[in-house]
C-alpha cells in the first residue's frame, strides 16, 4: 500500500521542528536547546589568521598554571604538567622536572595546536623556556638559564616579560629584544596586539604605574600614574588593579578602561586572589579562620560565598613558597591553585574535586575511579526502541531502531505528521529522533534572520547505517554515516555584525552523513541542518542542558547513535 504523504505549511512545520528536534540558533531562545551563554568565554582569542593565543590573558597573569584548550585541561603543580578533562577524569602526566629540589616549578602554560609551551625549572636545572607535544613526546628546551616568566604565545611567536620575542619553531637563536630598557615589569597583560604592565619611571622609585605599548615595543605610553599593583586586563577591555597608596583606599580594588578612562572603585574587600569571568569577580579571602571562595558582580555588589576550606596556618609557615592562591575560571568550573595543590569547584558550589594534593602527591582519588567503573555498568544499552510511524500510518516508510539504557526516560509521539522520540537521563541530556513531514533536510527556508552560528562537525565514531530504497527510490547516494560532535565556534548577529565572534560554544552530537562534516553556517534547528533526506527529513541529535557532557555521557551517547539501524 502506498504510504500517505502529508504536506503541512512551512510555518507550522518550523514551529513543530523547533519544539521537537533539538538545538536552535536563536539567541533569545530560553529553552535548554540554546547555545552556551557568553559567560562561558572562548579559550583562545583570534587576533587574525594564525594568531591564536596559547592561553587566556586572565590566566597567564596569574601564573598560567591552568590552560583549557581543545576540550582538555592542562595544569601544573610542583613542577609537573598534567592533562585531564575538566572533572579530573582521563588524567595523565605529560612531563615532570626531575629531582627532589626544594624549588621546582612549572608555569605560564600555553597550548597552540599540539604543542605546549611553558617556563620553569628547578634549583639544580636552573630555569628556562620549554616546549613539548601534548602527548608528552618531543620535549625541548628553547632557552636556558633564564627566568622567562610572563610567557605569552601568539601564533608562531613567543613573547616573555614583554621585553623579548622569538619564534616557536626555533632553538631560541632568533631571540630579539623589543625594549631599550632593563627596568623590571610586573603583571604583564596582553590584549589585541598591546601589552599592559606595571613598571617604575626609574630605578630610584618604588612607585609602579600602568603602561601600555604595542607588542613590538613601540609607542609606549603611561595610562595611570598612581602607585598600583596586581593589575589584570580582561577581554572586554577593563583593567583591574589594587591601589598601593597609603590612605583610605589602600589595597582596594579599582577598574578602568584600557584607554585610562572611566576609573572607578569596585570593592574594599581584602582580596587574597581574584579572577574576572563574564559579569562576576571570583575571589579568595581569609575570614573567620577559613579560606573562603566568594563571587561578586563586577560593580562590587552582590557578594555571595561559594565555598570555604579550613585555613592551614601551619602549612603556610612551613612552606617558603606558599601563596594565598591563584584561581582560574573555565566554563562552569573554578580551579583553585594553592600551596602546590589544585582543587576544582563548580561555580554554583554543587561539586568540588581534588585534582592534585601536595600532601599525598596523588591526583584524583581512587574513589572517583571506582565511581566511574560503577557508572559504566549502569550505562549498558539494554533496551531498544523501534520507530512507530510506518505501523501507525500503514505505509512503507522504513522502520528504524536504536538501543538505549533502561535507566533513561523515553517519550515518543508518532502520528500522520511525523514522529518524535526523546530519550533522556536524570540530568536532562536528551537524544531526539525526528521524522518531519514536508521539511527538506538542510533547507534554511524559514530560518532565523537575527542570529547565525558557525558549527564545526567532527567525526567521533563510525556508523553501520546505510540508506537504501524507499518505494523504489534509491537513497544510497546519501553516502556513509558517522557519529559527529557538533560544536559552536562562532556567533553572528545578522542585524549588526559583518563577521563571526569566536566563542567556545555549546556541544551537541548527531548521526550525520559524512558530507556534512566540517564547518557550516547554521540558522535553523539541528534536526534540519544536520538531518538527511530519506523521502522525508530524518535526524538523530543529542543535546545537554548546559551545552556540555560528562565523559560517561559522551561515551553512552556515541554508542546510542552508533546503534541506529534500519529494521
Amino acid at each position: 500500500m502506498k504510504r500517505k504523504i502529508v504536506i503541512i505549511g512551512l510555518i507550522g512545520t518550523m514551529i513543530f521542528s523547533m519544539v521537537a528536534c533539538g538545538r536552535t540558533t536563536e539567541r533569545d531562545n530560553t529553552s535548554t536547546n540554546t547555545t552556551k551563554s557568553s559567560s562561558n568565554k572562548k579559550t583562545s582569542k583570534l587576533i587574525g589568521k594564525n594568531d591564536e593565543l596559547g592561553n587566556e590573558n586572565i590566566n597567564l597573569v596569574d601564573g598560567g598554571h591552568v590552560c583549557y584548550k581543545n576540550d582538555w585541561l592542562f595544569f601544573s603543580v610542583d613542577g609537573t604538567l598534567f592533562k585531564s578533562r575538566q572533572d579530573g577524569s582521563e588524567m595523565s602526566k605529560i612531563y615532570e622536572f626531575e629531582g627532589d629540589d626544594e624549588y621546582k616549578a612549572l608555569h605560564s602554560i600555553n597550548v597552540i595546536k599540539d604543542w605546549i609551551y611553558f617556563s620553569g625549572g628547578s634549583d639544580s636545572l636552573g630555569t628556562g623556556l620549554y616546549k613539548i607535544k601534548t602527548d608528552g613526546t618531543k620535549f625541548q628546551k628553547i632557552l636556558s638559564d633564564e627566568r622567562s616568566g610572563d610567557v605569552i604565545v601568539e601564533g608562531n611567536y613567543i613573547y616573555y616579560k614583554n621585553m623579548y620575542k622569538l619564534s616557536c619553531n626555533n632553538d631560541g637563536s632568533d631571540k630579539e629584544k623589543l625594549k631599550n630598557t632593563d627596568l623590571p615589569t610586573s603583571n604583564c597583560n596582553y590584549l589585541d596586539g598591546y601589552f599592559y604592565y606595571c613598571t617604575r619611571e626609574d630605578i630610584n622609585t618604588d612607585d609602579y604605574h600602568i603602561y601600555k605599548s604595542k607588542r613590538d615595543g613601540e609607542d609606549t605610553e603611561i595610562l595611570y600614574d598612581r602607585n598600583v599593583y596586581y593589575m589584570k586586563v580582561t577581554d572586554d577591555g577593563w583593567i583591574y588593579y589594587n591601589d598601593n597608596h597609603l590612605g583610605e583606599t589602600y589595597n582596594d580594588l579599582f577598574k578602568m578602561r584600557i584607554d585610562g578612562s572611566e576609573n572607578q572603585h569596585v570593592s574594599d574587600v581584602d582580596l587574597d586572589e581574584y579572577t574576572v569571568d563574564g559579569d562576576y569577580i571570583y575571589y579568595i579571602t581569609s575570614k573567620d579562620g577559613e579560606d573562603n571562595l566568594y563571587k561578586m558582580k563586577t560593580d562590587g555588589t552582590g557578594e555571595e560565598q561559594i565555598f570555604s576550606r579550613p585555613y592551614d596556618e601551619e602549612a603556610r609557615r612551613k612552606d617558603s613558597y606558599a601563596v594565598d592562591g591563584y584561581i582560574y575560571a573555565v566554563n562552569d568550573w573554578i580551579y583553585w591553585w594553592k600551596n602546590g595543590s589544585l582543587w576544582g569547584i563548580k561555580k554554583d558550589g554543587s561539586q568540588n574535586i581534588t585534582l592534585y594534593d601536595r600532601d599525598t602527591r596523588d591526583s584524583i582519588t581512587d574513589d572517583t575511579k571506582k565511581q566511574e567503573d560503577t557508572s559504566d555498568k549502569k550505562l549498558s544499552l539494554n533496551s531498544t526502541y523501534e520507530t512507530q510511524y510506518s505501523e501507525i500510518t500503514h505505509t512503507n516508510f522504513p522502520q528504524f531502531a536504536f538501543d538505549y539504557p533502561s535507566s533513561w526516560k523515553i517519550d515518543a509521539d508518532a502520528n500522520a505528521d511525523g514522529e518524535t522520540v526523546i530519550i533522556s537521563n536524570e540530568r536532562g541530556v536528551e537524544i531526539t529522533y525526528s521524522h518531519l513531514i514536508g521539511v527538506e533536510a538542510g533547507s534554511e527556508a524559514g530560518g532565523s534572520s537575527v542570529a547565525m552560528s558557525r558549527v564545526e562537525a567532527e567525526a567521533v565514531g563510525n556508523s553501520e547505517f546505510k540508506p537504501t530504497y524507499i518505494e523504489g527510490d534509491d537513497y544510497s547516494d546519501i553516502g556513509d554515516f558517522v557519529v559527529a560532535k557538533l560544536k559552536v565556534t562562532g556567533e553572528l548577529d545578522m542585524q549588526n555584525d559583518t563577521d563571526y565572534s569566536n566563542i567556545d560554544g555549546a556541544v551537541s552530537y548527531g548521526l550525520i552523513p559524512t558530507s556534512l562534516l566540517g564547518e557550516q553556517d547554521v540558522r535553523v534547528p539541528y534536526c534540519i541542518a544536520y538531518g538527511w533526506q530519506y523521502a522525508d527529513c530524518v535526524s538523530l541529535i543529542a543535546d545537554s542542558p548546559d551545552g556540555e557532557f560528562t565523559k560517561d555521557e559522551e561515551k553512552i551517547i556515541i554508542n546510542i547513535l552508533k546503534s541506529f539501524r534500519e529494521e
